[in-house]
């Protein structure tokens, strides 16, 4: 009788290594102007103020004394820090099974790090944080637009109406940049008239100059259940199923994020014999700057105008 060979446990199973990163929606956040600022715990600078008008004459022998003023306005500096710590014997198990133990680590790190940079500047430092930094929703002004209804033909064309009134009113020009929530996608690419062929983002685009910079999640940051983990969503939950809409002149010399680090940097991977461990730290460090806007100061930031409760039907 012939030998018989069984396969064991292990041989019977295929594992695959490489791990899944979770599902999440994208936040872009290229559009916003970057400065690379030296290290500093505050953000300062000054904003001119305008001057009464010249009085004329006819040979020019008369001239109006005048002298200029500058507001000054300053931001708060912050650290976002992980440390990621791996243990040497394991990570030794984890190389042997083909594992990328701090290759996964990182990677969940520098999504989840990204997410909260896009929440700070959307909606300014949280619970979490231990510095008070405002975001656009708390310096923008509120355009009052709330009894528009979103997935309503014609009605965000409405919406858009209304705050590049208000933008103009403040004396900022197009062209204009859109944040929306996710939710607010498909009203805005529906057709502006049922008998007509032109979305209302066309028109946006055409008669205002307002496209969307990005799309993003809505809703509160918080611990997920049945092995979910962290959800962070960049824009903060409205009232029951509306959505957020934020409308801004995208330029350096209204805001920008200011970065003491090179976006978010990696220290190298340093062993410590008394512990027995190997430790990495992932940091960013700065702020977003709105210029000529005062921390906590709704409207203070007249470049930015947002309805923060868009009802959908």
């Amino acid at each position: 009788m012939p030998t018989q060979y069984r396969l064991t446990e292990a041989e019977t199973q295929l594992i695959l290594n490489d791990s899944r990163l979770y599902a999440d929606l994208p936040v872009d956040l290229s559009w916003c102007p970057v400065r690379q600022i030296p290290d500093a715990l505050e953000v300062m600078d000054y904003e001119l103020t305008p001057i009464e008008p010249p009085a004329g004459s006819m040979l020019g022998e008369h001239a109006w004394g005048v002298a200029t003023a500058r507001t000054q306005t300053k931001r708060n500096v912050v650290s976002y820090r992980y440390e990621f710590s791996f243990p040497k014997t394991e990570l030794a198990i984890a190389q042997r099974n083909g594992y990328e133990l701090i290759k996964d680590n990182l990677a969940v790190g520098m999504k989840t790090m990204n997410k909260w940079i896009a929440s700070l500047l959307f909606q300014g430092t949280q619970t979490r944080d231990r510095v008070n930094i405002s975001g656009m929703l708390d310096l923008g002004e509120d355009i009052a637009g709330s009894a528009y209804i979103w997935d309503t033909a014609g009605q965000p064309t409405l919406c858009v109406l209304e705050a590049v009134t208000d933008l103009l009113d403040n004396h900022y020009a197009p062209p204009y940049k859109m944040i929306m929530s996710w939710n607010l996608y498909a009203g805005f690419n529906a057709l502006h008239n049922a008998a007509g062929s032109v979305s209302h983002a066309d028109l946006a685009s055409k008669n205002y100059q307002a496209t969307v910079a990005t799309y993003a999640h809505l809703g509160t940051s918080a611990f997920g259940t049945g092995g979910t983990g962290w959800q962070i969503y960049p824009l903060p939950a409205p009232g029951a199923d509306d959505g957020r809409f934020i409308m801004f002149q995208n330029s350096p010399e209204n805001f920008y994020m200011a970065q003491v680090t090179n976006g978010v940097e990696i220290s190298p991977l340093t062993f410590e014999p008394e512990t027995n461990m190997y430790r990495t730290f992932m940091e960013w460090r700065g702020t977003p700057v709105f210029r000529g806007a005062t921390v906590d100061t709704a409207g203070s930031a007249e470049y930015i105008v947002f309805e923060p409760s868009i009802n959908l039907a």
